[in-house]
C-alpha cells in the first residue's frame, strides 16, 4: 500500500443538521475523488460513527437494502468486495456494517458504497484458472465416466456441457463428479419438487466451458506476519482462524494464508446476517431490545447467545463459532436463520443460497470461487424481484422510515441550493 494517506479537513461536528449533512457530502464527494485518483489511498481519518448519524442508515427496507448492494456503479459494496468482469487489482479486506454506506437515491432507488481502504490490498499482476483442455477422446473417456456416476447420484440427467465444466476444473473424475454432486444439491436441483428436465450450466450458474478466469494474484501482497485485516466481528471464517477450514493443506509453511475475494462476500452476508439478528424492521432504532435484554420480559436467551457467538463475544468466542460454523455447514440453518426476525422472513431462502454458494466455493476452489462475485449478485438480483412481487409498504414503520427519508432528501437539497 501506498505510504500516503487522504486527510479529509472538515469543521468540527456541529449539531445543525444541515452543516452536519454539508461536511458529510463534502467528505463523500471527496472519498469519490481520492479513490477514482488513486485506489492505494488510505481513507481512514473519515469517522464512521458520525457519518452515520446524518446518512441513510446501513440498512432499512429489505428491497433497499439489496437493491443498494447490486445496483450498476463502480464502488458497489458487492462489486467491491468481489470483483465486476474484469476484475480490479485491489481487494477491500475490511468489510464491515461500518464501512458499507447506503444511499437514499433523489429519483431512484438506495445505491451502495464502500469506504475505508486502510486494509486495502494491490495485486501486481493477474493468474488464470479454469485452463485444463482435454483431447476429443480423453474428454469422452472421462465424461462417460463422470456421467455414470453423477446420474446414479443425483437421479437426474445431466448435459454435457456440465460434465466439461467439471472436468476443466478437476483432473480427478471423482473430486468431478462431486462437485457436481454438490452443486446440484446446493442449488436445489434435486428431490421430489424439482424440475426434472437434464441439469444444464447455467441452472448451476456456471460459465461456458471455455471461459478462463483472470484472477489477480493477491499472494505476494499478504498482510505482514499475525496481522488479521478486517474488522472482527464481521470477518471470514478463513481469516479470522487465519487458514483455509475447508482445506487446511493450503496453509502449509511454504503456502501461507491469503485474503481472497470470497472472503469479502462472506463479510458482507455477515453484516447482513448481523442485521437480521437484531432489528425487527425497517429504519434506525428498530433494534430487538426486548429480546437481548435479560432485564426484559421477553428475553430471548438462545438469540442473544447467538448475536454474542457471532458478533459481541471475544475473540476465541468468534473464532470458535465462524469455525464450528464452517466445519458443519448445515448448522447455520439452525443456529443463525432460525433466529432472523419475522420481519427478514423473505430473505431466508436467499441467505441460504448465499452460504451454500460460499461452502461450494471454498469447499471446490472452482467456478463458485473464482466468479462468486456474479453468483452472489444473481441470488441477490432474484431475491430483489421475488420479495418485490409480496413485500409492501404499506406497514406504518415502512412508511415512517420512507418519510424520514424523504426529509434526509430534502434537507440534502436545500443545502446544496446554498
Amino acid at each position: 500500500m501506498s505510504s500516503h494517506h487522504s486527510k479529509l479537513n472538515y469543521t468540527p461536528y456541529k449539531s445543525a443538521t444541515t452543516v452536519s449533512m454539508l461536511r458529510t457530502k463534502t467528505a463523500m464527494e471527496k472519498i469519490e475523488a481520492d479513490v477514482d485518483r488513486d485506489i492505494q489511498n488510505t481513507l481512514h481519518t473519515i469517522d464512521t460513527e458520525e457519518i452515520f448519524k446524518t446518512i441513510i442508515p446501513a440498512m432499512t427496507t429489505i428491497n433497499g437494502s439489496l437493491e443498494a448492494l447490486t445496483k450498476d456503479g463502480k464502488y458497489d459494496g458487492a462489486r467491491w468486495a468481489g470483483f465486476p468482469k474484469e476484475p480490479p487489482l485491489v481487494l477491500h479486506r475490511d468489510v464491515s456494517a461500518g464501512n458499507v454506506l447506503i444511499f437514499q437515491g433523489k429519483d431512484g432507488p438506495p445505491y451502495g458504497r464502500l469506504m475505508d481502504y486502510d486494509h486495502a490490498k494491490k495485486a501486481e499482476n493477474y493468474d488464470l484458472f479454469g485452463t485444463r483442455n482435454l483431447s476429443p477422446s480423453q474428454l469422452e473417456t472421462e465424461r462417460g465416466i463422470v456421467r455414470i456416476s453423477v446420474e446414479h447420484a443425483l437421479k437426474r440427467k445431466v448435459d454435457n456441457d456440465v460434465l466439461d465444466v467439471a472436468l476443466k476444473w478437476f483432473d480427478d473424475t471423482i473430486d468431478a463428479s462431486g462437485y457436481i454432486r454438490t452443486a446440484a444439491q446446493f442449488t436445489g436441483l434435486v428431490g421430489e419438487n424439482a424440475p426434472q428436465k437434464p441439469i444444464c450450466a447455467t441452472d448451476l450458474g456456471w460459465g461456458p466451458v471455455n471461459k478462463t478466469y483472470k484472477w489477480p494474484d493477491f499472494a505476494k501482497r499478504d498482510a505482514g506476519p499475525g496481522e488479521r485485516t478486517g474488522t472482527l466481528p464481521h470477518m471470514a471464517g478463513d481469516v479470522i482462524n487465519a487458514q483455509s477450514l475447508h482445506s487446511p493443506g493450503r496453509c502449509a509453511e511454504d503456502r501461507p494464508f491469503v485474503h481472497e475475494a470470497i472472503h469479502d462476500v462472506e463479510s458482507l452476508l455477515w453484516v447482513l446476517v448481523r442485521f437480521c439478528l437484531t432489528r425487527k424492521g425497517p429504519g434506525i432504532n428498530i433494534r430487538r431490545e426486548d429480546e437481548l435484554d435479560k432485564q426484559s420480559p421477553s428475553y430471548n436467551r438462545e438469540l442473544r447467545d447467538t448475536v454474542v457467538a457471532l458478533f459481541e463475544g471475544s475473540d476465541e468466542v468468534l473464532k470458535k463459532k465462524k469455525s464450528s460454523l464452517h466445519g458443519d455447514w448445515e448448522s447455520f440453518e439452525g443456529e443463525v436463520i432460525a433466529h432472523f426476525h419475522p420481519y427478514f422472513e423473505p430473505l431466508k431462502p436467499y441467505v441460504r443460497r448465499w452460504w451454500t454458494t460460499l461452502i461450494l466455493g471454498y469447499k471446490y476452489r472452482a467456478e463458485e470461487f473464482y466468479n462468486i462475485h456474479d453468483h452472489i449478485i444473481r441470488i441477490l438480483d432474484e431475491a430483489i424481484k421475488e420479495i418485490g412481487k409480496t413485500l409492501t409498504e404499506d406497514d406504518e414503520a415502512t412508511k415512517a422510515e420512507i418519510n424520514r427519508r424523504k426529509i434526509h432528501v430534502w434537507l440534502l437539497s436545500d443545502v446544496r441550493k446554498r
